[in-house]
């Protein structure tokens, strides 16, 4: 009967703890089973695997701990789910092959066999304890095993879960590396860059030991590598919208020193002219990403973003945008404040200018009639003798008669002068005087002409 020395009653591949030998035909159906099991697999294996295949020499395909050996030599494994019992190996084009089979017939004869001892009171038979057997083949029917082949299967296998690791390991550095390309940070791009050269080269070591399938490696190569992209095409987005926003900073901060030197007058400086260079290429390069520079009537600038461009979908750079807008239109009302105070000065310099020359010909002019005034009224004085209330009596009497002929009082007391000088008293020189001045009036003549004319 069964032996039970084990933790698992059937562990019946890699070292067979149930034998079939002095038994009954209870336990030769469950031998029988698993030599069909083991047929079955090696049968599939040698149709996937193709005419080029050979089985080992000496190997015999009823045996079911060879044939678990010839699965795990193929990539694969046997495996045992209750009474199910699955074998699952890579043909030669690396894809899976599984075959699953039941020993439940088998296993249930064998429990009802010791389930009658038990009945019948036995205890033990051949050796076995009847109750642990019924117990251990309850255990069998819920519990699971699988069953690797040689030390040489299990180190390719290892080396697999290796490799994959270091893939891994591999393209998780190329995303830092692509995160510090995108942030500008050399010191760490390099340092990463030498960790990923290293899990390279471990890689390429590993692979070279490894002589089992590369299907499942190849399809987390296949994964990471899309992972990759994805990663490459957020950081490239990331760096161009980086660009976007620094091209829309420098934009704003060279139309406002344009402004700031044509407010200074200083068009024609070397300064001015660079920043005009400047402004004209960044209107380019914001052409790029779907910004266009908008001047409108008023002569006001404004950054728009095309629909359906980067500027337009990209909240980082919508929100530069608006940034700049407003720093724009700052620079744009304090330029036309700027204009306007200056053409408001130079008006009321020149309304300024307009009247100070008006008031100093009105003030010379004045200066100048009063200081003939007093030449004039002095040399009637000096003639006369007179007072000097006679004087300002004979001034007045000129200025009316002054008044009546449409001259200057200035030019009545010079043509009153040069009469009293003739021997005229002051009586007979204001009706001289008013004869001459009116001559002087009509003929355009100057008093003293006026005088010389009437006396001769």
């Amino acid at each position: 009967m069964p032996k039970t020395n084990g933790s698992d009653l059937f562990s019946f591949v890699i070292r067979p703890e149930f034998s079939t030998e002095n038994v009954d035909d209870s336990a030769k159906i469950l031998s029988d089973e698993l030599e069909r099991i083991a047929e079955k697999i090696t049968k599939q294996i040698s149709d996937k695997m193709g005419g080029a295949f050979k089985l080992p020499a000496n190997f015999d395909p009823k045996d079911i701990q060879q044939v678990t050996e010839l699965v795990a030599r193929l990539g694969g494994q046997v495996t045992r789910a209750g009474t199910n019992i699955s074998a699952s190996f890579k043909d030669a084009q690396g894809n899976v092959i599984k075959i699953t089979d039941s020993v439940k017939t088998a296993i249930d004869i064998i429990d009802e066999y010791y389930k009658k001892l038990q009945q019948q009171g036995v205890k033990t038979a051949q050796g076995v304890n009847v109750s642990d057997a019924i117990s251990k083949i309850e255990t069998f029917r819920t519990t699971g095993k699988t069953y690797t082949g040689s030390e040489e299967i299990q180190e390719q296998q290892q080396l697999e879960q290796q490799i994959i690791k270091s893939l891994q390991e591999r393209y998780s550095l190329e995303g830092k590396i692509s995160d510090a390309k995108a942030s500008g940070n050399k010191i760490t791009e390099t340092y990463y860059t030498q960790l990923r050269n290293i899990a390279v080269t471990e890689e390429q070591q590993l692979e070279s030991q490894y002589k089992g399938s590369q299907t499942r490696i190849n399809s987390v190569k296949q994964q990471l590598s899309l992972e990759q992209q994805l990663r490459q095409q957020k950081a490239q987005s990331t760096a161009e919208e980086n660009k976007a926003v620094d091209a829309i900073k420098q934009y704003a901060k060279q139309y406002q020193t344009i402004k700031q030197l044509e407010s200074k007058g200083q068009q024609n400086t070397q300064a001015y002219t660079d920043a005009k260079n400047a402004l004209q290429q960044l209107t380019k390069t914001l052409t790029t990403y779907g910004i266009q520079v908008v001047t409108s009537s008023d002569g006001t600038t404004k950054l728009v973003a095309k629909q359906n461009s980067m500027a337009d979908s990209s909240n980082k750079v919508k929100t530069a945008l608006d940034n700049a807008n407003g720093s724009l239109a700052k620079t744009d009302t304090a330029q036309n404040s700027l204009s306007q105070s200056i053409q408001s000065s130079v008006e009321n310099f020149i309304k300024y200018q307009v009247a100070m020359e008006a008031i100093n010909k009105i003030t010379s002019e004045f200066t100048s009639a009063i200081y003939d005034m007093n030449e004039a009224m002095t040399q009637v004085r000096m003639v006369t003798m007179g007072s000097y209330e006679d004087t300002v009596a004979l001034a007045d009497s000129y200025t009316k008669l002054a008044k009546q002929l449409g001259t200057t009082t200035t030019t009545v007391a010079e043509g009153a002068d040069a009469w009293l000088r003739q021997g005229y008293n002051a009586q007979e020189a204001m009706e001289m005087l008013k004869q001459s001045t009116t001559l002087a009036v009509v003929g355009q003549l100057d008093a003293s002409e006026a005088t010389d004319q009437l006396t001769a």
